[in-house]
Order: structure tokens, then sequence, then C-alpha cells
């Protein structure tokens, strides 16, 4: 709420005359200032004790004094917050992995503890399949072992991670491409339909992406298999036999791996 007093001239023969003058009074109201001055006149009341002539000027005075205002309100309005006033919080810097070696990794999975039943098998009792969810960070050592940083399993069954076995890079003789495999002894919950408290070895691949320009580098397609034995002849991907026995790998889930430490 401002109050301003503007003392004006009598005019005598066209000319100032600083013998008499006039006082008037005028109110600017206003009510929207809060963090900052912001000018906003709401009302103007003129109060003077002379004739018409003297209230026409005074009108044509407030009249450019508003022009003022509003000026001043538009400096305002465009008046950068000052440094010191600004949000200090760093963004967020984004992991990037240059080097599997030292590097830890998060991986949000998903998998169940059995493979679905083939279409050629279609005579097999099945059960429902449960699923696992969460997130698992890693650590890929050095020295080629794997160590369990945090583990966070969501949803209502989980399951415990033992441990890690360590982590191999080979080349894939199908497509050329470079990969990454590792294992983990995993104890189910006692509620799965299949393999009741019991630990099982997971086996989990990603492809391995290097950029070109930054190298960074990425997993990619991250699956998670388990070892089944089968019965001869196979003929089916993933097919090895250890001693005798005829076995192949299994999809029951995948995960995503995302850097979560500069390397």
């Amino acid at each position: 709420y401002s109050l301003i007093l503007l003392q004006l001239t009598h005019l005598t023969n066209g000319f100032l005359s600083p013998n008499h003058p006039s006082w008037f009074h005028l109110e600017l109201r206003d009510d929207s200032i809060q963090h900052q001055p912001t000018i906003e006149p709401r009302g103007i009341r003129l109060y003077s004790s002379k004739g018409p002539d003297d209230v026409e000027r005074m009108l044509d005075s407030a009249s450019k004094l508003r022009k003022e205002v509003e000026e001043l309100e538009a400096k305002l309005e465009r008046k950068e917050i000052p440094a010191s006033e600004k949000s200090t919080t760093p963004a967020p810097i984004k992991s990037v992995c240059t080097a599997l070696p030292n590097s830890q990794w998060t991986l949000t999975y998903r998998f169940a503890s059995e493979p679905p039943i083939k279409d050629d098998n279609k005579n097999a009792d099945e059960k429902p399949r449960q699923y696992y969810s969460g997130r698992a960070t890693l650590l890929f050592k050095p020295d080629g072992y794997t160590d369990l940083v945090q583990h966070e399993p969501t949803g209502g069954e989980t399951l415990e991670i033992e441990k890690f076995w360590g982590w191999d890079e080979e080349v894939s003789s199908e497509d050329g491409l470079a990969y990454m495999n590792w294992a983990a002894n995993i104890r189910l919950p006692k509620s799965d339909p299949h393999n009741p408290s019991e630990t099982m070895r997971f086996y989990l691949q990603a492809r391995i992406d290097i950029d070109e320009k930054s190298k960074a580098i990425s997993l990619s397609e991250g699956t998670v298999t388990v070892k089944k034995d089968i019965e001869p002849p196979g003929g089916f991907w993933g097919v090895f036999n250890g001693g005798g026995i005829l076995a192949q790998f299994r999809y029951v889930g995948n995960f995503v791996a995302k850097p979560t430490q500069a390397s």
C-alpha cells in the first residue's frame, strides 16, 4: 500500500506559477506483493481543492505516473534471479563404464525357476510358473570374481542369492559378437511350485556393446537360463555333452543391466 503526495503548480496565463501550489493526494493500492516488489495499481483516488482544470491536469499526471509504474513493473518481471538464490542442486551424473574389470552394475531381473514346456511335450503336466523380480548390484572384480554388493527383491515371495560365480568374456562362434557370462546360486522359497526351498544354479548372459566414439560399454539383451538334461539326439541350441550326459540351457527370464559406478 503506497501513499504519494504530488505538488502541482497553478497555471497563470499559460505559465507555471510556483506561488500557487496545489496539493493532491494520490493513493496507489497493491495487494499482490508477495516474494518480490511488484507494482500493480488497483485504484487511484484524487483529492483536490481546485477546480475541474486542476483535476484534469492531475489525471494527466496520474496517467504518466501509471505508465512509469507499468514500465518499472515490466523491468522487475524481467529481473534475473541472483545466482545466490538459484538452486545449487547438481545435475545427476550418468555412470559410464569403459572397462569391465572393477566395474559395478545394477541388474533389474525377472525370471522363473522352470522354463515353459516345449510345444512337442504337450502331454506333460504343466504346473504354474512363479516369477521372481528385483534388483541386484554386482561388482565384477579384476581377478574374474563377482561380488554381490546389494540385493533388493520385490514382490511377495522372494528368493535368496547365495553366491555369484566368476565372470568371463567370450566371442560367440555363431554371430561373432562378444558376450559376458556368469552364474549364481539362488535359493528358492518354499512356495515355488517346481523346486520348493531348493538351491539352483542360474546362468546369466549379456551382449557386450561398445560405443565407437565414447568407448562406453553397455550390456544388452540380458538373459537368464537354467541347465536341463535332455534325451538324445538333442538337436537344440545350447546343447553340450558333459560326462556322457546331454544337457541344454533353457530360457527362464531376462534382466536389464546399468552401470552404477564409473570405471
